[in-house]
């Protein structure tokens, strides 16, 4: 009975694992469809309800997730903002920013380094405003300045006077783009004066005064009977005449000069070096002083002029030795205690007491 019973139980055991193997091969065979079969997509048009299957948008959507390969360091794919939308900090870095009429680059940009001298950006801007080419307000709007700045820089004299001016790079940046448009500096626009002749070329009014002499001229020894302002004063009306220029102006200086006391040769810097001093004595023992005196003496005696009433004066004040050339009143002097010392109209230094 109990061998019965235990093979009994042993058939049993053998049944129940059949059906328990036969229903986990159902299962993976039933999930094995599903995973094999396509996504299903719900489709609500005209309102139906219906589902469809569509394989092309699960290709597109398939397309649209980025492979990565996972055996390389490749970087994630980045992604960009549309057209139409402009960072945050692209708009705050253009408020402000001057809107010029012209291609004008930033100065301190492509011109970082200034290579002109101040003096020598002031003379581009004069000949420029000069020719009629552009007007002050009209180039002020060109560089992006306004009319103060662009005067405080025009307004100051010296190699490297106004360095700190905002016109100054500006203004720099303005011709150099010029330059590489191939557009040339513009010159000074001649005016026509009646005696200019039908070839419009300006007559040449030089005097001759080769046959004008003066005492000690041979020895380069002339009496100077004017003060270096009033020769600075004569200078500059002369060189507003029509056809005269500074290196004209500095051949006929020189020709004043008959030994080796004259210099090799007067340019036209030593001329501005002069005429940017001030002071009755500024300058008196410059060659361009001399000659100068020389020169607008023989000019006045040809043209029959006569001396003024400071010219009397000097001669009175100055003697037979006429103005120190000689000399520079840099030096010491002594005085009376608690006295000052000045120089006078007639280049004379004098002491006072306060």
């Amino acid at each position: 009975m109990a061998e019965t019973r235990s093979e009994i139980l042993s058939h049993n055991d053998e049944a129940n694992v059949g059906q328990t193997e036969a229903r986990v091969a159902e299962e993976v065979a039933d999930t094995a469809e599903k995973l094999d079969a396509p996504t299903e997509n719900t489709s609500t048009e005209t309102g139906t309800g219906e589902t469809s299957t569509s394989a092309p948008d699960s290709e597109a959507r398939k397309d649209r997730v980025p492979q990565v390969d996972l055996t390389k360091d490749t970087p994630a794919p980045m992604t960009t903002l549309d057209q139409g939308t402009k960072r945050t900090h692209e708009k705050s870095e253009s408020i402000g920013a001057p809107e010029l009429a012209h291609s004008l680059a930033d100065p301190f940009d492509d011109y970082t380094i200034v290579t002109d001298s101040c003096q020598v950006v002031r003379n581009k801007i004069n000949r420029l405003i000069e020719s009629g080419e552009m007007k002050v307000t009209d180039f002020c709007h060109a560089i992006g300045v306004s009319s103060n700045a662009y005067y405080n820089f025009m307004h100051k004299h010296g190699t490297m006077k106004g360095d700190e001016c905002a016109a100054y790079p500006a203004a720099y940046a303005f011709f150099k783009e010029r330059e590489a448009a191939g557009l040339k500096d513009p010159t000074k626009k001649k005016q026509k004066t009646q005696d200019d002749d039908k070839s419009g070329k300006a007559k040449d009014d030089k005097l001759d005064l080769s046959d004008i002499h003066l005492d000690g001229e041979d020895t380069d020894s002339v009496p100077v009977y004017d003060t270096c302002d009033d020769i600075r004063r004569q200078i500059t009306a002369y060189l507003k005449k029509s056809g005269v220029t500074q290196a004209r102006f500095g051949r006929d200086l020189l020709a004043q000069y008959h030994t080796n006391k004259g210099p090799k040769g007067i340019s036209a810097s030593q001329i501005q070096s002069f005429r940017g001093k001030k002071g009755p004595d500024a300058g008196n023992t410059s060659s361009v002083f001399y000659s100068a005196y020389v020169f607008f003496e023989k000019m006045r005696i040809k043209q029959k002029k006569f001396k003024s009433q400071k010219r009397k004066e000097m001669e009175e004040v100055w003697g037979p030795d006429g103005f120190d050339t000689e000399n520079a009143n840099k030096g010491s002097f002594i005085c009376a205690a608690g006295s000052r010392i000045a120089i006078d109209k007639y280049g004379k230094v004098f002491s006072y007491r306060r």
